[in-house]
C-alpha cells in the first residue's frame, strides 16, 4: 500500500491530490475526499487501507469521487445487513447502481470475503473487491462477466494476471434464492 506522508501543525482539511497521511503530533490523520472530512488513523487501520482504495479507484481505474460512497447500508431481504459496505462504486453519479463493492479490512485480517458475497447477491452487483492493503491485496468475484464493459473488464484482468485474484464466481455459483435477477 503506496501513500503520501506529510508533517502537518493541523489535522487535514481539504482533499489532497493523492492519498496522504498527515502526521499532526503524535496522531495521524487521512481526509476522505468522499465524507469531506479528517479521520484519525491510529488505531483504525482499516480506515487507511479505504482511503487508499478510494485513490486507487479514481487513479487506477478512472471512477470519479462523485460515483463513489461509503458505509453503505446494503438491504438483505427485508432487512438492512448487518454491517455497512465499505466502499461502493456506482454506475454514475445518481448513486442508484451499485457497480462494484469493496470491502476492506486492516492489514492483518483475512476475512470478510463471505460479507462481500452477501452485499453482491443481495443486488444483484457484478463486481466485488476484497483487500486488507497487502498483498495480494484484491479479490475479484464477477457474476455474469459478460455483460461488464471493456473498460472494466481490462482493468480487472490486470488484477486477474498479477495473481492478485483469489476467485471468480459465475452466475451458475450464485445462489439464486438470495440473489435478485441481474
Amino acid at each position: 500500500m503506496e501513500y503520501q506522508r506529510l508533517t502537518s501543525p493541523d489535522r487535514p482539511s481539504i482533499t489532497p491530490s493523492q492519498c496522504t497521511v498527515f502526521d499532526v503530533g503524535a496522531d495521524s490523520y487521512v481526509f476522505c475526499p468522499i465524507r469531506n472530512r479528517s479521520y484519525k488513523v491510529n488505531q483504525q487501520p482499516e480506515e487507511l487501507v479505504r482511503q487508499w482504495w478510494l485513490y486507487r479507484l479514481r487513479d487506477t481505474y478512472g471512477y470519479a469521487f462523485d460515483q463513489l460512497a461509503v458505509e453503505v447500508s446494503v438491504k438483505v431481504g427485508s432487512t438492512e445487513a448487518k454491517k455497512k459496505a465499505d466502499i461502493v462504486v456506482y454506475t454514475d453519479r445518481t448513486k442508484k447502481t451499485a457497480r462494484i463493492f469493496v470491502e476492506v479490512k486492516k492489514p492483518t485480517r483475512k476475512d470478510g470475503v463471505d460479507q462481500l458475497q452477501v452485499y453482491m447477491n443481495a443486488t444483484g452487483c457484478r463486481l466485488g473487491l476484497w483487500s486488507n492493503g497487502n498483498g495480494p491485496h484484491a479479490y475479484l468475484l464477477r457474476i455474469e462477466p459478460k455483460r461488464l464493459t471493456e473498460n472494466e473488464l481490462s482493468n480487472f484482468s490486470r488484477l486477474w494476471h498479477g495473481g492478485c485474484v483469489e476467485a471468480i464466481i459465475e452466475a451458475q455459483d450464485v445462489d439464486r434464492n438470495h440473489s435478485t435477477q441481474v
